[in-house]
């Protein structure tokens, strides 16, 4: 059922001890929250937005940016059922089985799960999302060395958005779903190993109400959780899951820059062939990190189509030209978009800044940063493709004059695409809580019965989409807290 906390009666919440309580209701909490109702336990799925975007609670995701140029904080994140699925594209991959093992030019790389652990889940994970067949690709550079791969993607259509998807099912299922419901705060028994109160605002009523559960998990998103934990700081001053100063560090994005530039020949458009991803051969060779390479406007190259016009006019010129040139002109312009996956970090970061929303809590301040690591990938690719160009005498590529400076500076939003909107990483997991906020099982270290969902448990970034990812974990830890609630 939906209900509004807005409207809540002061006995709503008295005499309930739920057996999970889920905040936010995006891909991650969604999935969970419907995942144990269907299992029979009682769950509450607290949302802080409404069924619709409303200022109230869209104003809370307000922030500041404080490190690269990236967009506006309360713009690449949704406060309303369904959360920032209603910014999903739509697209999405799994991660490769390599992107979760150890990379060793990537220092703290490796995930203490494998893909084999998350696999199981995928079926279910494409149904949640409506996922259609794979794309059809080719490979433009079929017959070269094989180091970049082409690469498929399958899509949501039309997008599955959680909040209209599901609309329905909650309003009649047993599911109690609580709108305009925010967690301001969570209290810990006396040993602070333990959540026993969570305390929640709505924007009408002043009076904070309080809610009980045996198990509790974060969904808010890889900014949002992070900004959560550290503001909970009354019992213990570091924040929630922060005793190793790790809560918000390594923060991730997936970056789009368009990093150069080609001129093709002879190239079939009977495609579509348009992404490419490194070998894993090549990752180690160069000691990169997973890239997505995006070929874009393959069209026929302006120039030459103009020196063909003027010059080709007759039979004779023509025959002249090929065999001068010693093929038929046609020529294509590309452009080359790269997104890559980002190293972690410790100094990008969420971090709290000064300001306060309405409800005291502090707002975040966001670090982002790239490393020497970073513009190593972006070279590495752009010149992986220049090579695979070159070797096949396909055509000639150039890098964009801002990755060749010693200390590249990357565009700004004004200029360039800049982000995915993928935040991960903040809440990273680990089995070595000195290097992890949360566990394999996404629960975070020290404390019993709090877990985090979304993609800030990510423990590297991958190069793909998100997604899928977080469906499928979300789908692993609701069969963790079934087995936790029976046990």
């Amino acid at each position: 059922m939906l209900l509004d906390a807005e409207k809540r009666q002061d006995d709503w919440f008295r005499d309930i001890v739920f057996d999970v309580c889920v905040c936010g209701s995006g891909p991650a909490g969604m999935t969970v929250a419907r995942q144990l109702a269907a299992k029979g336990w009682n769950v509450g799925l607290f949302e802080s937005g409404d069924l619709d975007l409303k200022l109230d609670a869209q104003e809370l995701a307000e922030g500041r940016n404080i490190g690269l140029d990236y967009f506006s904080l309360d713009s690449v994140r949704l406060r309303v059922l369904g959360g920032t699925s209603g910014h999903w594209s739509g697209v999405t991959h799994p991660f490769e089985a390599h992107d979760f093992e150890k990379n060793p030019s990537h220092p703290m790389s490796g995930w203490p799960i494998s893909r084999a652990d998350v696999e199981p889940y995928a079926e279910e994970a494409a149904k949640i999302l409506d996922l259609g067949p794979q794309e059809r690709v080719g490979d433009m550079f079929v017959g070269a060395s094989g180091e970049l791969k082409p690469i498929s993607f399958r899509s949501s259509t039309p997008i599955t958005r959680f909040g209209e998807k599901y609309r329905a099912e909650l309003g009649s299922s047993s599911l109690r779903t609580y709108l305009n419901a925010t967690l301001v705060d969570i209290e810990l028994d006396a040993d602070h190993n333990f959540v026993s109160k969570l305390v929640f605002r709505s924007y009408d009523v002043e009076a904070p109400f309080v809610v009980r559960a045996r198990y509790v998990v974060l969904c808010f998103g890889g900014i949002e959780n992070a900004r959560f934990l550290l503001n909970a700081n009354r019992q213990v001053s570091a924040g929630l899951g922060n005793q190793n100063d790790l809560v918000g560090r390594f923060f991730c994005e997936h970056p789009v820059f368009h990093v150069g530039s080609a001129v093709l020949r002879n190239v079939s458009r009977d495609g579509p062939y348009s992404h490419y991803i490194p070998s894993r051969e090549l990752m180690l060779k160069e000691r990169c990190l997973n890239f997505l390479l995006t070929i874009t406007g393959l069209h026929e190259g302006a120039l030459m189509r103009w020196t063909r016009e003027a010059i080709c006019r007759a039979d004779a010129t023509r025959e002249l030209v090929n065999r001068v040139l010693g093929r038929t002109i046609q020529c294509f312009d590309i452009e080359i978009l790269l997104g890559f996956e980002q190293a972690l970090n410790r100094d990008s970061r969420v971090l709290l800044g000064k300001k306060t929303d309405r409800f005291g809590q502090r707002r975040v301040d966001l670090d982002w940063r790239f490393s020497d690591l970073d513009f190593h990938t972006m070279r590495t690719a752009i010149m992986e493709v220049g090579k695979q160009l070159a070797v096949t005498d396909m055509g000639r590529a150039r890098i964009a004059d801002w990755l060749q400076a010693d200390k590249p500076r990357p565009p700004g939003i004004d200029t360039d695409t800049v982000g995915s909107i993928h935040h991960m990483c903040t809440t990273r997991m680990s089995d070595n809580p000195r290097e992890g906020v949360v566990d394999r099982d996404c629960r975070i270290h020290g404390i019993q019965n709090l877990y985090i969902g979304g993609s800030s448990v990510f423990a590297t970034a991958s190069y793909t989409h998100p997604t899928f990812t977080i469906v499928q974990l979300a789908l692993r830890l609701a069969d963790h807290l079934d087995s936790r609630l029976r046990s």
